[in-house]
This record gives C-alpha cells, structure tokens and sequence, in this order.
C-alpha cells in the first residue's frame, strides 16, 4: 500500500456515515492562483463543503468528482494521483485536519525559504522530486541516494510519480519526513505527518 492509499483508506474512515461520503469536489484550472515557491506545473482550485484549496502539479485535472470515486481505487496514472491528492486536500480542510490550503503571498518567500534553510541546516536532505529554488544553495545539503539521507522533502510531485511515490511510501519511519506547501496538506495532516507551510493560507 502506498502512502497516497493509506491517506484515502484512513478518510474513506473518518467520513464513512458522516454523510460527506455523499458530496463532490469540484477541481478547476486556476492559472491566477498563487504558486508555491517549492512546487512546478498547473494550479488546480479544488472546492469541498465551501472550502478551496490548490493543489500544482504536471497534471492539471478538471471536472465534478464524488468523494467516493478515490474509495479503494488504484491510482495507476499521474492524473488519478492528482485529483486523490486534491480530493484529500480540500475535504482535510472540510473537516478542519488542514488549514493552509493556499500558498503564501510572494512577499513571505524569502522569510519561509529562510527559515527551511535553518530547519534543514546541518542535516542531509533528499528529495522525491526535484525542487529547482533548493538546488545549489549553500548550507542546504541535497545527496542523490535516498540511503544518505536523514531527511525527505516531499512536494505534491513526488507523489503524482510513480517512482517519487514508492520512495516516499518506503521511507524509513525512524528518519524526518517533511511535507512541503499547501499542496500536500491535506494528505499530511490525514497521516500524521510534518508539514511545513509556515505562511500559507
């Protein structure tokens, strides 16, 4: 089981007889929304319950989906992976589990790039997916082999791909694991996970 289904096997929990389980989600471009600064590709609003949240990746997915679509589904395409980790993200901020579904104001990149900076100082660091704004910067040591890691950036890419997934579903639980931008918010708090999103919205 990958990371991504056991997020939606624990909400396909939560919800089951709640009568949530009967709504949809709404996923919809929204090339004006704000960008995460760690994360690429299109930005997709995704409406839950009155409640909006972005996810931004390479798959750009649109269309009215009942929450009971992601139930026991096998996610065998980067599409299918994108509209779960919607899903997941706006119905968390549904049932209040996740609250910064939406990126920081450009103003607030330097001061958040910062202070990762500081948090992964002294640590090395391995991403599931690339994060081009991490790449070179002194004092933030990324290695390219998992296995030399203590810590893993997790990006909402890393699990819209195959590989990026299994990695990040076969990482050790007794090394740091960070979810980074509102992207992965909701699929963090639903596990349990760290993630950092210090001034998002």
């Amino acid at each position: 089981m990958t990371l991504l289904d056991e997020a939606v096997a624990r909400l396909e929990k939560m919800i089951t007889g709640t009568g949530c389980e009967d709504a949809s989600a709404v996923l919809q471009r929204a090339p004006d929304a704000p960008r995460c600064q760690y994360v690429r590709g299109a930005c997709i609003e995704v409406c839950f319950g009155g409640k909006t949240g972005h996810v931004a990746g390479d798959y750009p997915v649109q269309g009215t989906f009942p929450v009971t679509s992601i139930f026991g589904k096998e996610f065998t395409t980067g599409e299918q992976r994108a509209a779960a980790l919607a899903i997941l993200n706006a119905t968390a901020g549904f049932l209040s589990l996740a609250r910064k579904l939406t990126a920081c104001e450009r103003a607030r990149y330097t001061g958040c790039f910062q202070e990762l900076k500081k948090t992964l100082g002294g640590h090395t660091v391995f991403t599931a997916a690339p994060i081009p704004v991490l790449m070179g910067v002194p004092g933030i040591d990324i290695v390219d082999e998992p296995d030399s890691a203590d810590i893993l950036l997790v990006t909402p890419a890393a699990l819209m791909q195959e590989e990026g997934l299994v990695l990040v579903s076969a990482w050790p639980a007794q090394k740091r694991i960070i979810f980074l931008g509102p992207s992965v918010a909701g699929v963090s708090q639903i596990l349990g996970k760290e993630h950092w999103c210090p001034y998002g919205r």
